[in-house]
């Protein structure tokens, strides 16, 4: 896991100047163990009460770096009993977040492409089991789009096998010379990339 790209005094002040949820989730992909960081999430998930958004992004990573996991568990069990909107913390926080499975599933089935994607994603990475989350993922391939894609994504990420049925789609979207897509492009590490781009190249190491 890479640790935080400047000194740890920087690290220790980000989250008390401007924080968003973005810096909050790169401490914790950084694994950054650090008392003062520890403080100022625990401060601005109780500061932070009219914003949601930076409130549980402050307790997931408080949690990713080895806090009491109960202020994020609350903080989502609240919100995902409406809405999907902040799956994607529940999917970061692993594990750690098994208490809200019962939640999660309610949203595999939600008219919502996204959040059942996010939903998918949650159920994974807290059980490490495809068999739910492989055939939501499947069925969110059809029609090919934006949310298509990351679902392509993510089921790469999950890994072999593959099921056998996608195959034929994948070897088509792997070599087609045609637009896959529309003109929609996504932000890849500061830079602009179409989404016929990202289709392919998931696709080809599907196959590979």
């Amino acid at each position: 896991m890479p640790t935080c790209p400047t000194s740890s005094t920087y690290c220790a002040a980000a989250p008390r100047r401007r924080p968003t949820p973005t810096l909050l989730h790169r401490f914790g992909d950084w694994a950054v163990h650090d008392t003062e960081i520890l403080d100022a999430l625990e401060a601005l998930v109780q500061t932070t009460a009219a914003d949601d958004t930076l409130a549980i992004a402050a307790a997931v990573t408080a949690t990713r770096l080895g806090a009491d996991p109960h202020p994020a568990l609350r903080l989502l069990e609240h919100h995902l009993t409406n809405t999907g909107r902040h799956l994607e913390e529940a999917a970061r926080l692993g594990p750690a977040a098994a208490p809200l499975l019962p939640l999660i599933e309610r949203h595999l089935d939600n008219g919502n492409s996204r959040y059942r994607l996010h939903a998918a994603e949650a159920h994974f990475n807290i059980t490490d089991d495809p068999s739910v989350t492989a055939p939501v993922l499947t069925a969110l391939l059809d029609p090919m789009g934006p949310v298509g894609v990351n679902t392509l994504q993510t089921l790469r990420r999950i890994g072999p096998p593959h099921p056998p049925h996608l195959q034929p789609r994948l070897l088509h979207w792997a070599t087609s010379e045609r637009r896959l897509m529309s003109e929609d492009t996504i932000w890849i590490h500061g830079r602009r990339q179409h989404l016929d781009n990202q289709l392919r190249e998931t696709a080809h190491r599907m196959l590979t």
